[in-house]
């Protein structure tokens, strides 16, 4: 939808203007791009001592580059399947919702660190996670970038479902708030270590612009919870703490990652633990609605059949004993079969084990009043229709999966 507004945009602004003022504008744009190349060449090459120092301090840093690269490679891929699949593409191609993460598929907690929701989520991920990466894995060293970032990541994601557990979550911004909590634990070393770390003043303008635009468009699109945020980077700082110490001399050695690798990956698996089972309902009664009303519908038409004489009452009890019921015992079971809740789907699930139970009385009472040929029975039974009638209006049906 943005791509479409940015093109339409432009078709108009094209077809209202006449060839000489787009030619004034190519001129105004080609000249402004040259001054900014200027200025970026400029702003290098006063920092270039620093950068140096950095290469010479860690030769290869593959981590960022190929974390950008395959956040771009997915997006698009996601993108096709979108198009081709809908909105369940992001499920399947590995974003995280709660019924199907902390149903066994755990690594969604981490595949989903690079899925994005759009063009704007990606490019705003980016933008706060490139710079201030490229700085930090020739301070840290590559492995420890990797593992504070799929750290952070890996609890930000635990909060979301932890709050919103029917939510999908994607997206990498709680992966880099934990960079952002790496570099302020790395701060706090700076003060009180020796040699101390010094980033040039440009250096952490840049880094500290791109962070705000990251951090101002995920607040304000709201694409991530803010308590994922909030976990990713208390998360990273935390490891900033344990790995941290020394950093001015050489980058974190593999053995003190490994420890942090294997803390952070036990305290989420005890994280992980009241979570564990979420439940969708929604499926379920969306199922028992649908069940209901093709049961009923195909009492209906044996009704029909009776009153014109083509069907007789044993063939009626029959389709209520060995049909109608058995389907609704079973929608029954399916609804109160296990699995961890969400709050905000109580109630519903609540209403709708009690009008299947209605409805079962209704159904039971029906037989009876058909083989006795009671009329007092019958009026049971309509009574407990009504009854289910009035439950009914408490289950916003039809409740679609997400």
């Amino acid at each position: 939808m943005a791509l479409l507004v940015v093109l339409a945009i432009v078709f108009v602004v094209y077809s209202a203007t006449t060839p000489t003022e787009r030619a004034a504008f190519v001129r105004r744009l080609r000249a402004a791009g040259q001054r900014g190349a200027v200025a970026a060449a400029d702003w290098y090459e006063v920092h270039e001592p620093f950068f140096t120092g950095l290469r010479a301090r860690t030769r290869l840093a593959p981590v960022t580059p190929a974390f950008v690269l395959v956040n771009v490679g997915m997006f698009v891929i996601v993108f096709v399947a979108r198009v081709a699949q809908g909105h369940n593409a992001l499920i399947e191609w590995g974003a995280s919702i709660g019924p199907r993460t902390t149903n066994g598929e755990w690594w969604r907690l981490v595949t989903s660190l690079f899925i994005h929701a759009g063009p704007l989520h990606l490019l705003a991920c980016l933008i706060g996670f490139f710079p201030l990466a490229f700085v930090m894995e020739r301070l840290f060293g590559s492995v420890a970038l990797a593992v504070v970032y799929v750290a952070s990541g890996v609890f930000a994601g635990l909060s979301a479902i932890s709050a919103y557990p029917l939510d999908i979550s994607v997206g990498a911004a709680g992966a880099i708030c934990g960079l952002y909590g790496l570099a302020a634990a790395t701060w706090v070393w700076r003060l009180l270590q020796q040699p101390r770390v010094t980033v040039p003043w440009g250096v952490l303008k840049w880094i500290g612009c791109t962070g705000l635009i990251f951090l101002g468009y995920n607040l304000v699109a709201g694409t991530v919870p803010p308590e994922s945020l909030f976990a990713g980077f208390l998360v990273g700082a935390l490891s900033g703490v344990a790995i941290g110490r020394g950093v001015g001399e050489r980058t974190v050695p593999l053995r003190r990652c490994a420890a942090v690798g294997a803390a952070a990956l036990g305290v989420a698996i005890f994280t992980a633990v009241p979570v564990h089972g979420i439940a969708d309902v929604r499926p379920d009664i969306d199922h028992m609605m649908v069940t209901d009303e093709r049961t009923a519908a195909a009492f209906r038409a044996a009704a029909t059949q009776l009153s014109q004489g083509r069907l007789g009452e044993k063939a009626m009890i029959t389709l209520i004993e060995g049909e109608i019921l058995p389907a609704l015992e079973r929608e029954q079971q399916r609804l109160t079969s296990g699995g961890l809740v969400p709050d905000d789907q109580e109630a519903v699930l609540a209403a709708a084990r009690e009008y299947v139970q209605l409805r079962i009385e209704y159904w039971a009472l029906r037989t009876q009043a058909i083989r006795k040929g009671s009329i007092a029975m019958l009026r049971q039974a309509d009574k407990k229709e009504g009854a289910a009638r009035d439950v009914l209006v408490r289950i916003p049906y039809p409740l679609a999966p997400a």
